[in-house]
C-alpha cells in the first residue's frame, strides 16, 4: 500500500496528539517533497560529480605518468614513479578505470592493481605478454564483479 505524504504527515501527528489542519498538512506535505527532491538531486549530483573527478584525476595522472616515463624501459622505475604510486594510492575507485584501460589500450597497470586489490591472476608464463596479462585482469574483473 502506497501512502502520500500528507497521510504520512496527519498520521505521525495525530500519533503525538498534535492537531493539525488540512492546509498546515498540505504545506507540510510540499515542504517535505521539495526537500526530499533537492536531497535526491543532491545525493545524485554528488555521486556523479565523485565519479568525473576520480576519472579526471586517474586521467591527469595517467597522461603525467607516460609523458614522465616514456623514455624508460626499466619496467620497476616505470612503475614505482611517483605519479604512478599516486594513481595506484587511489584505491578501489580506481579499478574499473584500470581494467576499462587494460581493454582499450593495454599498459603496465598489473602493479597498480595488485597493490590495490591484493589479486594476482597473471600466470608466471605470461610475464612479459602484456595482451595476456591483461586478459587475465580483465577475467579477474568480470569474476570479481568489477563493472566498468
Amino acid at each position: 500500500m502506497t501512502r502520500t505524504v500528507p497521510e504520512i504527515i496527519a498520521d505521525v501527528h495525530e500519533f503525538h496528539g498534535a492537531t493539525t489542519t488540512p492546509e498546515e498538512i498540505r504545506q507540510l506535505a510540499k515542504e517535505v517533497e521539495r526537500l526530499t527532491g533537492e536531497l535526491t538531486a543532491a545525493w545524485q549530483l554528488g555521486f556523479h560529480s565523485r565519479d568525473e573527478d576520480v576519472e579526471r584525476r586517474f586521467e591527469h595522472l595517467a597522461s603525467m605518468w607516460r609523458d614522465e616515463t616514456f623514455y624508460m624501459s626499466d619496467l620497476t622505475r616505470i612503475c614505482n614513479h611517483p605519479t604512478y604510486e599516486e594513481i595506484a594510492a587511489m584505491g578501489w575507485q580506481v579499478v574499473p578505470i584500470l581494467l576499462r584501460e587494460l581493454e582499450t589500450n593495454p599498459d603496465y597497470w598489473f602493479s597498480a592493481l595488485r597493490k590495490i586489490t591484493g589479486a594476482n591472476p597473471v600466470a608466471s608464463e605470461m610475464a612479459g605478454q602484456l595482451k595476456d596479462m591483461a586478459a587475465a585482469w580483465i577475467e579477474w574483473g568480470k569474476d570479481n564483479g568489477v563493472s566498468w
